[in-house]
């Protein structure tokens, strides 16, 4: 074991704690060599989306073509089928769609593929459109479109949690989900999420 851990929350070393209490070779693992460092690029994210001003949103949502009616931001994870979770971005689309015609009528969708989903075409849309849904795929940084959204949704990525500590309301989509998906699930948004 190292010298110390470094966590970037009480609540992330609260539940190593946990872990560590469950588990008999590493329950002897001194608390107090659990530090609480903080994650500074999630700071930043929390801090940008919240410096954000309604008229930056709106002219965001402007550009494109959304600027009337409420806007749900879907932010997208580069996760395969077999990955093992459960899901994959193109079930994630297709769970959505079905969700938002019951859940969310009338609301449209800006869809942001992860930068390292190189695939996505304007033609992974087509769920949405044959329900009659609004959707527009996006590009760039994901904090400015954080904030003009009316909520944010996504998988279990990090853009949750930081839209989440901005005050932003977030669903994360995990239509599926196997043990393991569980498992990898982002414990901050537990308590959002939709399987």
């Amino acid at each position: 074991m190292p010298d110390y851990l470094l966590m970037p929350d009480d609540t992330a070393r609260a539940l190593l704690m946990e872990r560590f209490a469950a588990e008999p070779r590493l329950a002897r693992f001194a608390p107090d060599r659990v530090l609480v460092l903080g994650h500074p690029a999630l700071e930043r994210s929390v801090a940008a989306i919240a410096a954000r001003t309604p008229g930056q949103s709106r002219a965001l949502l402007a550009s494109h073509g959304l600027g009337h009616g409420p806007v749900a931001g879907l932010f997208l994870d580069p996760v395969a089928l077999d990955d093992g979770y459960g899901y994959d971005a193109a079930s994630v689309l297709d769970f959505v769609a079905a969700w938002m015609a019951g859940n969310r009528p009338g609301m449209a969708v800006l869809v942001k593929p992860h930068p390292r989903q190189t695939d996505f075409h304007p033609g992974d849309l087509a769920p949405f459109s044959a329900r009659g849904i609004r959707a527009v795929a996006a590009t760039g940084p994901f904090e400015p479109l954080a904030a003009a959204v009316s909520e944010v949704w996504g998988m279990t990525s990090l853009v949750l949690v930081a839209a989440h500590k901005a005050g932003r309301p977030i669903v994360s989509f995990q239509p599926g989900r196997t043990a393991l998906g569980r498992e990898q699930s982002n414990p901050y948004i537990e308590p959002w999420v939709i399987t």
